[in-house]
């Protein structure tokens, strides 16, 4: 008997708020529209996840995808930068899937470059255990735990610019069930557009403890240097 299983892209599942109409045609192409065209070809991304969980039933890791986006919103040069699962048949469904899909045009003259992480893992078997209060350590653990894929980010910038580094401060709205409802980068000084929506996207997969505590708002640093 085949087992199912649900998979969750859970670099694509950041809650929504109610926001005014975006224009037609953006001036510039930001993190949040490409996030917000990403999340719309999740079941894409689920299905290629699908796949592989039919004959790989506890596979689960993040997958770094590599595209650029052109001015008229044409997705090519897909690839894949990383891939924890090690599947040639995954990372193939995916680019095939990536390839298709069309961003909303922008008035900028060049194309955007975008290493996009995808966190992909199947439901579990039971709830996660709730706790009545969000603390530090639970939260600083959870960064701890997505060190890697912040740093492979930072690296992917680093093969554009040898001497980059900098800091970047990520203001999160944790939900009581653990999930990241609200996002936005207050500060950053790194000289780059792509490491920035690479990390912004990767925060926004970040799940946490849940608890009994309301909304709870953190601003965290990052730190990168190519020294360390």
């Amino acid at each position: 008997m085949k087992t199912s299983h649900r998979a969750i892209i859970v670099a694509i599942i950041l809650s929504t708020t109610a926001s005014c109409a975006e224009p037609a045609v953006q001036v510039e192409r930001d993190a949040q529209s490409i996030r917000s065209t990403v999340r719309e070809h999740s079941r894409e991304i689920a299905a290629c996840y699908d796949s592989l969980l039919e004959q790989t039933p506890d596979a689960q890791g993040s997958v770094v995808a590599s595209f650029a986006i052109d001015p008229s919103g044409a997705v090519s040069q897909v690839s894949i930068a990383s891939d924890d699962l090690a599947s040639p048949d995954l990372e193939a469904c995916m680019v095939s899937a990536i390839e298709s899909w069309l961003f909303a045009p922008v008035e900028s003259s060049e194309p955007v470059t975008v290493n996009y992480p995808f966190t992909l893992r199947h439901e579990a078997d039971q709830a996660p255990q709730r706790t009545d209060r969000l603390d530090r350590n639970a939260i600083r653990e959870v960064f701890s735990g997505a060190s890697t894929d912040f740093q492979r980010c930072y690296e992917a910038g680093l093969l554009e610019d040898p001497t980059l580094e900098g800091q970047v401060t990520a203001h999160l709205t944790i939900a009581e069930d653990g999930t990241v409802s609200e996002l936005s980068l207050e500060s950053s000084t790194l000289a780059s557009d792509s490491v920035n929506a690479c990390l912004e996207a990767r925060l926004g997969t970040l799940s946490f403890p849940a608890h009994s505590e309301g909304e709870v708002t953190v601003n965290y640093p990052l730190r990168f240097s190519s020294s360390r």
